[in-house]
């Protein structure tokens, strides 16, 4: 079975959506791309970052996709800004 890039994120959207609520804050950003930093550099065995430069990359990634300004992200905002970086 041959898994989408798009379903993917559309898993990690659902998983880290705490609040049930099918949008994404910005905790919860930072948590997903923590989670996803720090797993991918411990299987390619790299350096973690500082969890101050993941937040920091997060926060900007947050207000760069958030194409509302409502301070939340949509499945739709996500997956955009994940094909088109």
């Amino acid at each position: 079975m041959m898994i989408k890039y798009n379903d993917i994120i559309i898993v990690l959207f659902l998983l880290f959506d705490f609040d049930v609520n099918e949008y994404i804050n910005i905790d919860e950003l930072v948590c997903v791309m923590a989670n996803c930093i720090v797993g991918f550099c411990k299987m390619t065995n790299q350096i973690v970052p500082h969890y101050s430069k993941i937040s920091a990359f997060s926060k900007m990634m947050f207000l760069k996709t958030d194409v509302e300004s409502d301070n939340q992200l949509n499945v739709k905002e996500l997956l955009e800004w994940t094909f088109s970086n």
